[in-house]
């Protein structure tokens, strides 16, 4: 039970990877693709099976096989969580183009926390690294527990108070088009200029700490 009991540890990071991508893709739907991150977790599985099944003594009680689990949860806790924080890195970006007002939409709660990981992972690394070396940890299992424990209850406050999430009505946000010619001749971009500098004199749309582009082009 322990031994099966350690795959566990290979969920957190798909699930940090998919629950970013779902906060910043436009219209992130879970799908049977996604199921494929769970593949290093139903490996082990198997191959924790195939142990437990094969006769003779239990190889997975080995120190070099225990040694070979850590690193791979390790390294794939580390390329998932840098994974988030290049998809909220990049959402940033993204919605700087189509708000005016960034302070409730750049998610930087949710870069924080996944920094904050990011030390976690760095101290835990370090942890185990001395253990092996030495058969003794630098800090108790316990505080890594109450720190894990505490980035959960954060991400999980923060996004249900996210409002770009829950209660909002702003349309979805779209990738920024590269266009390599302009579509429009020298005529209509003047003439959709001055429609532009109009309607900022007269109704004056920029006070609305929440115009998008989308309402803009409505006016």
């Amino acid at each position: 039970l322990y031994y099966l009991g350690r795959g566990v540890e290979f969920v957190p990071g798909p699930s940090r990877y998919l629950y970013t991508l779902s906060l910043t893709g436009p219209r992130f739907r879970p799908g049977r693709g996604h199921l494929l991150h769970l593949l290093p977790f139903a490996a082990y599985l198997v191959g924790v099976m195939a142990a437990i099944a094969a006769p003779g003594p239990l190889h997975l009680a080995g120190r070099g096989t225990q040694q070979a689990i850590d690193t791979a949860i390790f390294l794939q806790g580390l390329a998932y969580v840098l994974l988030a924080v290049r998809l909220q890195q990049r959402h940033r970006r993204r919605i700087r183009d189509l708000y005016s007002a960034l302070e409730e939409r750049r998610l930087a709660w949710l870069g924080s926390l996944l920094f904050y990981f990011l030390g976690i992972w760095a101290a835990g690394f370090a942890n185990a690294s001395h253990w092996n070396l030495r058969g003794q940890g630098l800090i108790a299992g316990f505080v890594f527990d109450l720190l894990l424990l505490a980035f959960a209850t954060m991400i999980v406050f923060f996004g249900l108070h996210q409002p770009e999430l829950f209660g909002s009505e702003q349309p979805p946000v779209a990738e920024p088009k590269r266009e390599g010619r302009p579509r429009l001749a020298a005529a209509d971009r003047e003439r959709l200029l001055a429609r532009v500098s109009l309607a900022m004199t007269s109704e004056r749309p920029y006070l609305n700490p929440d115009l998008t582009l989308a309402e803009l082009s409505r006016s």
